[in-house]
């Protein structure tokens, strides 16, 4: 239960570290909008990809894992944050709704995941070519806890909530999500989720405010 309160603690702490690293210092001016054409203009970059399509030379492989990691990622982050799921007080059938998030969430992230280890393997182009632990870290901890979501759900489908193996399951899940929170959070690249989007919105913002 202190998942939330935890994961936002950790997220603010960045966001807040980054506005003063790169705005505050610099321009010693409170830089922020909520002008629907920021925000929209901010989406758009998010949904599109477009900084980081413009990255070099446009690479649709690296591209669309990316996006299926982020939407997957994000998509199981919203199952765990609100508690989604309740796979011991509740049976679930294969037309839940909570089954459309869970099947996409896992769908997004092992195709994503495994399609960045199959690139990271091949080498073939600059960005797979040097991959530290962590990079390895960030993925693997990915397709584990999206694989283990999806297998308490279908637990919970075939075997009912008192089946001991979906409680074994379910705690399973929990510790990897645990895990994923206090290791891969603080100490790797995991955190550019939130502020990369952060990044994008405050340059609109900027435009916005300090026309040429």
């Amino acid at each position: 239960m202190l998942f939330p309160a935890f994961i936002s603690l950790i997220i603010v702490a960045y966001l807040v570290k980054m506005y003063k690293n790169t705005i505050w210092d610099r321009f010693k001016k409170l830089y922020l909008s909520f002008s629907p054409s920021v925000i929209k203009e901010t989406l758009i970059q998010i949904l599109k990809q477009m900084s980081f399509i413009s990255c070099g030379k446009v690479d649709l492989w690296r591209g669309g894992s990316h996006l299926l990691v982020v939407t997957g990622y994000l998509t199981t982050l919203f199952i765990s944050i609100f508690h989604i799921l309740s796979p011991l007080g509740k049976q679930y059938v294969w037309t839940s709704p909570e089954g459309i998030l869970v099947f996409y969430a896992t769908f997004a992230v092992l195709a994503g995941g495994l399609s960045m280890v199959a690139r990271r393997m091949v080498k073939g182009v600059p960005s797979s070519m040097f991959s530290k632990s962590s990079d390895w870290l960030f993925v693997g901890m990915l397709v584990l806890v999206a694989g283990s979501t999806l297998t308490t759900y279908l637990a919970n489908i075939l075997s009912g909530p008192t089946d001991p193996l979906v409680e074994i399951l379910f705690k399973l899940n929990l510790a990897l999500e645990m895990a994923w929170i206090f290791i891969v959070v603080p100490f790797t690249k995991w955190i550019h989720i939130f502020l990369r989007p952060f990044a994008i919105y405050l340059h609109q913002t900027i435009i916005q405010k300090e026309p040429k």
